[in-house]
């Protein structure tokens, strides 16, 4: 789903860009990313993310993805492209990469604009190399607030954390960490996922089936699992 003019002043302030690099830049503090070549970052916007993980990591090849061509154009003209960053577009439930082309894939508060966003997760699945992670940064909403607003948010991702978790082991993602804050009835998820087996992510989807609806905003960290090597 293409952004208004509105959102697209919001997300395109030089502010916002460094807010997603610090919440990203947080969440890699517990990842391994000494084996990491080739990363993804859907929804890449004016590319802040995607530039900032190149220049960062030397050994990395970025590609930022955007559905949107006036995105794409800003990113290169802000950033530009080199041999380890490029932007791209391209629909997050259709992505123009090959088949396990990367080790990792950043979706960072995106999803919230995919009415297809179940079809997103088949995608990065596909786009992932065996033992692949998927960093998730996201906003979830209890049960009772998606089935309250899902008649006004037709053109947008509504979804709970169990949602979210559920669609993604349906498709051979794991869920192996997880960090939330709330902030009134919105809840900031922190995910990593990893590709595994499907036989495997069908024994775990069950696991996500709770309720989570806590009775005063609080932020909780999960225990760190062991994330792992990635392929």
């Amino acid at each position: 789903m293409e952004m208004s003019r509105l959102e697209k002043i919001f997300v395109n302030r030089s502010a916002k860009g460094r807010w997603n690099v610090r919440r990203l830049r947080k969440r890699l503090e517990t990842f391994p990313m000494n084996d990491v070549r080739d990363v993804l970052e859907i929804g890449c916007g004016r590319g802040d993310v995607a530039a900032w993980l190149a220049a960062t990591y030397p050994g990395l090849r970025v590609t930022g993805v955007d559905v949107d061509p006036e995105q794409v154009a800003l990113a290169r003209r802000v950033h530009g492209e080199t041999d380890r960053l490029r932007f791209v577009e391209g629909d997050a439930t259709d992505l123009p990469l090959a088949d396990a082309g990367v080790n990792v894939v950043v979706a960072h508060h995106v999803f919230h604009h995919l009415p297809g966003w179940r079809d997103a997760v088949a995608e990065l699945r596909r786009v992932l190399r065996p033992s692949g992670a998927v960093l998730w940064l996201g906003l979830t909403v209890p049960a009772i607030v998606r089935d309250v607003l899902r008649p006004f948010a037709r053109k947008s991702g509504l979804f709970t954390f169990v949602d979210v978790a559920g669609a993604f082991s349906a498709k051979g993602l794991r869920l192996v960490d997880r960090r939330t804050v709330w902030s009134g009835p919105l809840v900031h998820q922190d995910l990593v996922l990893r590709r595994v087996e499907l036989g495997r992510a069908a024994m775990t989807a069950r696991r996500t089936q709770k309720s989570e609806t806590p009775s005063t905003p609080s932020t909780t960290n999960t225990a760190p699992t062991t994330i792992g090597k990635i392929a």
